[in-house]
């Protein structure tokens, strides 16, 4: 019988925290949004979509929180993906963390209303 080496158990350490990437992802995207869209002065929840935070001089955040909410999910799918639990599962997690990546590298469409609210940022002038 072999012994288990010291690369074994970096591998399943390393497997560990590709997965514990995917389970973080989602509470630090949620508690993200939720703080920008409080701390926006006519963001209303019900009305306007999360994306919709990307604009005025706080946007960034929410691109850098689209950013993260792909990567951690990517890494996830990797982990995953080696791991051999579900290479179907791995594939689609892979697919919807490029979509978020993607959210985060272009900018969504300005939300018209009639309350005024909209682009190019949150209760500031152009």
């Amino acid at each position: 019988m072999t012994r288990p080496t010291l690369s074994t158990y970096v591998d399943e350490m390393g497997n560990q925290v590709l997965l514990a990437c995917g389970m973080a992802a989602g509470p630090l995207f949620t508690v993200a949004y939720l703080l920008q869209g409080a701390s926006r002065v006519g963001y209303r929840p019900f009305r306007h979509p999360v994306s919709s935070l990307a604009f005025g001089r706080a946007g960034w955040v929410q691109t850098v929180n689209f950013l993260l909410a792909g990567l951690l999910p990517l890494v996830f799918a990797v982990g995953l993906w080696r791991v051999g639990f579900s290479r179907w599962g791995a594939l689609l997690i892979g697919a919807w963390a490029v979509g978020l990546l993607g959210a985060g590298a272009f900018r969504t469409d300005p939300v018209a209303n009639s309350t005024g609210f909209g682009p190019p940022a949150f209760g500031e002038r152009a």
